[in-house]
């Protein structure tokens, strides 16, 4: 089960059994995004302005990461990540801001621009397990295992 909420706390993020549901807590109104995108659900989470959710899933052999509208359930972008899930591997590997998302992939850290689903950078980098951006979006944090049971923190600013 994957689970996020707003920055506002305003909506809850909830995905059980490849069923992504976004509930409005002053409304009670819910949104689902359509079923027949996700095979398995990866993770899930809202934008910090709550505008934008983004997912990664995992259909066989590929794993996607698709941007979505949350106030119509609208699928706006999706991108190939991996075409071969070992690359991908497992843990929270992305990272969002109002208009980026981050992703640590076999390939290095790769960043999307939201609005228009475009590369704007890759930056060589061993493969990192999980990634959190602080609520101003200035710092990416990220854990890196060396493979020798050595836990690496990894700071990089964002100007």
């Amino acid at each position: 089960r994957l689970l996020d909420i707003s920055a506002d706390g305003q909506k809850l993020l909830v995905a059980t059994r490849s069923r992504l549901q976004i509930w409005d807590w002053d409304t009670n109104e819910q949104t689902e995004l359509p079923r027949q995108w996700f095979t398995h659900l990866t993770s899930a989470h809202f934008s910090p302005d709550a505008q934008t959710v983004v997912t990664t899933s995992y259909t066989q052999p590929n794993v996607h990461l698709k941007v979505w509208n949350p106030a119509t359930g609208e699928l706006q972008a999706k991108i190939l990540l991996s075409s071969a899930r070992e690359s991908w591997g497992y843990g929270d590997r992305l990272a969002l801001t109002n208009d980026a998302v981050m992703v640590s992939t076999a390939d290095g850290l790769k960043i999307w621009d939201l609005q228009t689903a475009e590369l704007v950078a890759v930056l060589e980098q061993a493969p990192i397990s999980q990634l959190t951006m602080s609520l101003d979006g200035r710092q990416l944090i990220g854990l890196a295992d060396d493979g020798a049971n050595n836990t690496q923190i990894q700071i990089w600013q964002r100007p």
